[in-house]
């Protein structure tokens, strides 16, 4: 199994441009397994309340994103993004492949004046192992 990992610029360009510019990065890598992208990979990190304008309902763009790219190119990917639930927000950080989003995990030990934080099981069950 080939892993890459893809540590994507910082820049603050907004979630479509970040995931077009992230697509250009995982054709770049040529044929691959299983593409891991950083934290807060789809908006870009911003210490503070700023990032909140990046924040997804329920992740629904990053899930819908990632499981399109799984199916392309025929991969596993992990991907963080900021999400919103109901009125919280989170550094959540998501695993899809063809099939659709295996699982979301939310960063239990966030920057605690920008982000909730979670309470859930750490742990991704797939094919590949957990």
């Amino acid at each position: 199994m080939k892993i890459t990992l893809i540590q994507v610029n910082n820049n603050i360009i907004g979630v479509s441009n970040k995931l077009k510019y992230i697509e250009e990065q995982i054709e770049k890598v040529g044929e691959t397994d299983f593409v891991v992208l950083i934290e807060l990979s789809t908006s870009g990190y911003i210490p503070n309340k700023k990032i909140w304008q990046y924040a997804e309902t329920d992740g629904e763009i990053a899930k819908q994103w990632a499981t399109e790219m799984a199916r392309k190119y025929n991969i596993y990917i992990g991907a963080g993004f900021v999400e919103k639930s109901r009125n919280d927000i989170y550094n959540s950080y998501l695993l899809a492949n063809s099939s659709g989003v295996l699982g979301v995990i939310r960063k239990s030990e966030p920057e605690s004046n920008v982000f909730k934080r979670g309470h859930f099981g750490h742990i991704v069950e797939t094919l590949l192992g957990k």
